[in-house]
């Protein structure tokens, strides 16, 4: 039997369930027990279909999502971070101004991103967020957290239809 896989709206990411699929019909999301505002594609004709969210609008999907990438930070796992973000994800922070010497700040792509996010958690190796705060958007949420140091954090984070982080914007308090 093939699989679906099933969006979760409480974590935004997808889970397996099988059922029959036939690849002739468009998906009901509905019926899939997605929110309306998921998006539906299907990878292989009738062997899968992936479900993301495509914009977070309540409290919980947003909490639940900033509840795991704080985790997935916490943890220091960079595949569990690298995770959460597309692969034309741009990232600017003050942050990276500093450590990368580029008054821009900006990182552009996953690969460069990924090349970052080692260097900071090798240049911090205590690194630990305390959520405070989360707002949400249509397909946007900022994540407000305090790290190990002290200093509170506030990142914009968009998202694209695939339900991947595609732009950041950090601010700091000092």
């Amino acid at each position: 039997m093939p699989v679906k896989a099933k969006l979760n709206p409480a974590n935004a990411r997808p889970q397996q369930i099988k059922m029959p699929l036939d690849s002739t019909k468009t998906a009901d999301t509905e019926s899939l027990g997605a929110p309306a505002h998921t998006e539906c594609v299907s990878g292989l004709a009738d062997t899968i279909l992936v479900c993301m969210m495509s914009r977070m609008t309540t409290e919980s999907e947003a909490k639940e999502f900033a509840r795991q990438w704080v985790a997935a930070w916490n943890s220091q796992d960079l595949d569990a971070i690298m995770s959460h973000y597309d692969v034309g994800v741009v990232l600017i922070s003050p942050v990276a101004a500093n450590i990368l010497d580029d008054p821009s700040g900006t990182i552009e792509g996953n690969a460069a991103l990924r090349i970052y996010f080692k260097r900071g958690l090798e240049l911090y190796p205590n690194l630990h967020f305390e959520l405070l705060d989360v707002m949400w958007g249509l397909s946007s949420i900022v994540v407000y957290y305090k790290n190990q140091k002290g200093t509170r954090t506030a990142e914009f984070i968009e998202f694209g239809k695939n339900g991947k982080i595609i732009r950041v914007v950090a601010n700091y308090s000092g």
